[in-house]
């Protein structure tokens, strides 16, 4: 079980969401490792624009999990951009010309809003490839920030194996 409580409280201050974002028809287009580093590529872009720590996140093959908090910017403006600048990555790399929606519109996020929810929300990004199916063992996705958490111990190999006392109630997407 992860080591959660205290050690959290100093990481993170103001809001923490956790957001969620789709691609149209959840076409499996983030599967493929030039798209991954094309993704990672932009969120590092924007956040140097628009500020905001990273607590944890997941790329699937057709939607993305981020743990952030804003540090001057709203949390719109950084998905947004988020969004827009991969889309027109995406097309130039792609040779795709005009304007096409990659992702759905909008986005879902839910506020951390105390250490437990904050946990949760952290254990909810890392378990869920091993949900999706997509591996058996959280340490097995490669793009996910899972394995900086367990060299700093915050998770002891073996955990996600199966699924997580805190993970066993919530609603999947």
């Amino acid at each position: 079980m992860p080591q959660h409580g205290r050690r959290l409280c100093p990481l993170f201050s103001g809001e923490s969401h956790l957001v969620t974002c789709w691609v149209v028809g959840r076409e499996p287009i983030l599967r493929e490792a030039t798209t991954v580093h094309l993704l990672r590529n932009v969120l590092n872009q924007v956040k140097h624009r628009h500020p905001f720590w990273t607590w944890g996140y997941v790329i699937l093959p057709d939607h993305l999990h981020l743990l952030l908090t804003p540090k001057a910017h709203t949390l719109g403006q950084i998905v947004e951009a988020i969004l827009e600048g991969f889309t027109d990555d995406y097309q130039q790399m792609m040779g795709i010309p005009g304007k096409m929606a990659i992702w759905q519109p909008g986005f879902r996020s839910q506020i951390a809003a105390d250490v437990d929810s904050f946990a949760t929300c952290l254990d909810f990004v890392h378990f869920n490839p091993v949900h999706h199916r997509l591996v058996r063992r959280p340490e097995d996705w490669p793009t996910s920030s899972y394995p900086h958490w367990v060299e700093r111990k915050l998770y002891k190999l073996g955990w996600g194996w199966t699924i997580p006392s805190r993970l066993a109630k919530i609603h999947w997407e």
